[in-house]
């Protein structure tokens, strides 16, 4: 697997634990799932 340099984009929406994370096609990442900074479960995603 060729290595890609990482780069910062910017802060997400929502602080989250125990979420999920994955790699698209063009090199983003997905994260989604999880639970809120007050453990609430999250329904959400974010590039």
């Amino acid at each position: 697997m060729a290595q890609v340099p990482f780069s910062a984009t910017g802060s997400v929406a929502a602080a989250r634990t125990d979420h999920t994370a994955a790699l698209l096609p063009d090199g983003r990442v997905f994260i989604f799932g999880g639970a809120g900074g007050d453990s609430t479960p999250l329904a959400s995603g974010e590039v």
